[in-house]
């Protein structure tokens, strides 16, 4: 399974999944078919635990701050949505 934006590059994604050739050996799932707020995976985020930047050293930073900080609530029901749809 693959999770993509639902930008151009997810769409092509998408496309690529469900031609006869791959349809039965990879599965995309773009966010939007999980929650239409979803458009990327910068939204999943609450605007309080959002990164600046994309940039590894960013995403690491966030990561790091997990340990003593505690996210959003819609941070945390966002991911748990997701999770709980990719896990099904």
């Amino acid at each position: 399974t693959i999770l993509v934006d639902s930008d151009h590059y997810g769409n092509g994604a998408k496309l690529m999944a469900n031609d006869e050739k791959y349809k039965n050996f990879v599965e995309v799932i773009k966010l939007e078919e999980i929650d239409t707020s979803f458009t990327d995976m910068e939204s999943l985020f609450h605007q309080d635990d959002r990164p600046e930047k994309k940039t590894f050293n960013d995403a690491v930073k966030f990561k790091n701050s997990l340990k003593e900080t505690k996210i959003n609530d819609v941070t945390f029901q966002n991911f748990e949505k997701l999770f709980t749809n990719i896990s099904s």
